[in-house]
């Protein structure tokens, strides 16, 4: 079991959030690891333009220049001096930079146990996502991560620091992927030769190898399936790599006979029990304020806007749960079509929705305060969140009282730890908030990069892909569900309200300013 010390259990609360499939938008983990971001730059060198190339080492730069587990002053000086050099693919300094990363991803979690050892711990923040990110760009599933962490936090035996829980994650990269059999059943399928491919076999068997893989029967409808041999780092990984494949044939399929292989909604693997659903989880584009609006069923309007943002929605749609090729492709032209005009650079769209979804953040994170400790007792500062009469009453009391220094009580570790990021965030927004809008464009930065690397490149498979899914879609829906709001409740146009958005940010903490709950809210002159 964990220490009680509060600092492993905000660490572990968080590393908690960032695995959870029900994490709200502004908890989630929104950049990967610093071997990642570095293994993304060298990926993209191969093709984007020099002066795209330029800027994204500068994001990296930013990245991984805080990361005190890149290794010594040594590695880090060399790191920062390759970052600004130009970067060619696979001339000398990309090689350099190449075997540089080696070096620095051999044992990273060791240094950051280490880390987390010594006197001078880093922030809680920071030990958090470098960790999670990093464990997730080995090849872990967020599924089995998170099973692992509660079992080690919850239900371990013997008594564990934040530190040795991270020590043993690093065994976990270190060891070898592993071969897993995956049994996908499909209820329908074209036939198209005579022999079928060695991955197939009959209904009667896909019947029996389920049935002795979970050791009963099962009603399960399916007229035969593919078992597949995928090496992957967890079982919840081999599903996902064994969905991967399958759907690559589902595409060769429609395309060649106009017929789709349906596949069953659960996978089996050797060795586990316990079947895994099929279908992907949902990426968490939340777009509430359609049905807070009462426009789920709207009539069209013909104004130039609204068909604009319900186009979005649609080039948005299969961000949720649609192919990777689509969710990328769709999720970049929706902020584009609503964040660009004329013949503006399409990259602005980025820091654009960037600075809408930073101003939410602190709304959004007070209002989850606000609730937890509203649910949690019954002292006088609950009294008055009861008695607010919106949310906006609500965020700013809360905020009063994580100013004053009140007692806030919470649901645990979890609102411990964004007690202690709003209290920083409201002592200094200015800077703490453009830390967050840097985080947030980059993270966007990536998906319009993937989607040029697909469009353009033909590249649908490869990490940078998937990172761009595991953290790009629930930002995506929070800004356009602040550009739904304004526009159906107060008719701000999309680049209107994220030039609002930007200005308020620049005055942030000044004597002009707004306070942090009131960024996105229109001027009382306008």
């Amino acid at each position: 079991m964990l220490s009680a010390e509060p600092y492993d259990q905000k660490i572990a609360s968080r590393l908690e959030e960032f695995w959870a499939s029900s994490t709200r938008w502004h908890r989630r983990l929104w950049n990967v690891g610093t071997v990642a971001v570095i293994g993304e730059l060298l990926e993209a060198s191969e093709s984007i333009p020099s002066p795209a190339l330029k800027a994204l080492q500068a994001e990296v730069e930013r990245l991984v220049g805080p990361d005190p587990a890149v290794g010594a002053a040594a590695t880090r000086n060399v790191l920062l001096k390759l970052l600004r050099n130009d970067l060619v693919f696979q001339r000398a300094t990309w090689h350099e930079l190449n075997q540089l990363l080696s070096i620095i991803e051999s044992d990273y979690l060791k240094r950051w146990s280490d880390l987390l050892r010594s006197a001078d711990c880093p922030g809680v923040e920071r030990s958090a996502r470098a960790v999670a990110g990093h464990l997730l760009h080995s090849g872990f599933s967020a599924s089995y991560l998170h099973r692992w962490l509660r079992y080690q936090v919850r239900y371990r035996p013997e008594p564990l620091l934040i530190a040795d829980l991270v020590e043993e994650a690093n065994g976990l990269v270190h060891q070898r992927m592993r071969e897993f059999k995956v049994v996908i059943p499909v209820v329908s399928a074209p036939r198209v030769t005579e022999s079928p491919p060695p991955e197939w076999l009959s209904a009667t068997q896909i019947a029996e190898l389920i049935s002795k893989i979970q050791a009963k029967s099962t009603e399960l409808r399916q007229n035969g399936g593919f078992v597949l041999s995928v090496s992957a780092r967890d079982r919840y990984g081999a599903v996902e790599r064994a969905r991967d494949l399958t759907d690559r044939w589902d595409a060769r399929s429609e395309l060649s006979t106009g017929r789709r292989i349906v596949r069953a909604n659960t996978a089996w693997v050797e060795g586990f029990k316990e079947p895994i659903p099929l279908m992907p989880l949902g990426r968490q584009v939340d777009i509430g304020a359609i049905s807070r609006q009462n426009k789920t069923y709207d009539s069209s309007s013909p104004n130039e806007i609204s068909v604009r943002i319900d186009d979005a929605f649609q080039l948005a749609q299969p961000m949720e749960a649609g192919p990777r090729s689509a969710a990328i492709s769709g999720g970049w032209a929706s902020i584009e079509s609503l964040l660009t005009e004329g013949n503006e650079v399409e990259s602005l769209a980025s820091p654009r929705l960037a600075s809408i979804i930073t101003c939410s953040f602190p709304r959004a994170e007070l209002t989850t305060l606000a609730s937890a400790h509203e649910e949690a007792t019954t002292d006088v500062l609950a009294e008055a969140l009861k008695e607010a009469q919106s949310n906006l009453q609500r965020a700013r009391i809360m905020a009063n009282a994580l100013s004053r220094g009140d007692l806030v009580v919470g649901r645990g570790p979890h609102d411990d730890a964004a007690c202690d990021r709003m209290s920083e965030l409201l002592s200094d927004p200015k800077q703490t908030l453009q830390r967050v809008r840097d985080y947030v464009t980059i993270c966007l930065n990536r998906l319009y990069r993937q989607r040029n690397l697909m469009l353009h490149g033909g590249r649908v498979a490869g990490a940078g892909r998937l990172e761009a899914l595991a953290t790009a879609p629930t930002l995506v829906g929070a800004g356009l569900d602040r550009i739904a709001h304004a526009w159906f409740a107060e008719m701000t146009p999309p680049v209107e309200l994220a030039a609002r958005a930007e200005l308020n940010l620049e005055l942030v903490g000044s004597p002009a300013g707004r306070h942090p709950t009131e960024l996105l809210e229109p001027s009382q002159y306008s």
